[in-house]
């Protein structure tokens, strides 16, 4: 029913929240399980580090150019190890693991990662957040629910409970 199982992960302890939940489940239908975290594209660090007074031929641009790509570049490393850690602890555990790193706006990089890949389920932690909270801080989990076209197992984080 689940054969492929896609876990988006943040570094956080919340996100990691799931695990658990996906670790029984893949015990239980033999599933494979993607881990997956979304790191930003190179176009919105540029953005983000060559100041808008700059001419986009000038020098100081090239600089800026630079120091966005060593930030894209030290970001994937470390996602790659933090994603590594946990697809070795889930092996460690008899689950087949993968891991994935894209980049793009998080809610719609883990609804295109898991259409592209034909996934099977999606599970992730959620805040739990609603009314002005949601609206405020938006919602990667609320946006995967409405967009994937894929059954989404969401997890409540404990600290969210009342």
């Amino acid at each position: 029913m689940y054969g492929k199982i896609l876990v988006p992960l943040d570094g956080s302890e919340l996100a990691e929240g799931v695990l658990p939940h996906v670790e029984e489940l893949a015990r239980r239908f033999g599933s494979e399980v993607t881990v997956i975290q979304v790191v930003a594209p190179l176009a919105k660090l540029v953005a983000e580090t060559v100041p808008a007074s700059l001419e986009p031929t000038g020098a100081g641009s090239t600089v800026g150019l630079e120091a966005a790509a060593e930030a894209v570049k030290a970001e994937r490393a470390g996602a790659q190890a933090y994603l590594q850690g946990i697809a070795e602890r889930l092996k460690a555990g008899g689950i087949e693991a993968r891991v994935a790193i894209v980049e793009g706006m998080a809610g719609d990089a883990v609804v295109d990662y898991a259409h592209h890949h034909e996934l099977d389920l999606i599970a992730m932690s959620t805040h739990g957040r609603s009314g002005l909270l949601r609206l405020f801080y938006g919602s990667v989990a609320d946006h995967v629910l409405r967009h994937a076209g894929t059954p989404v197992l969401l997890i409540r984080s404990k600290s969210s409970r009342p």
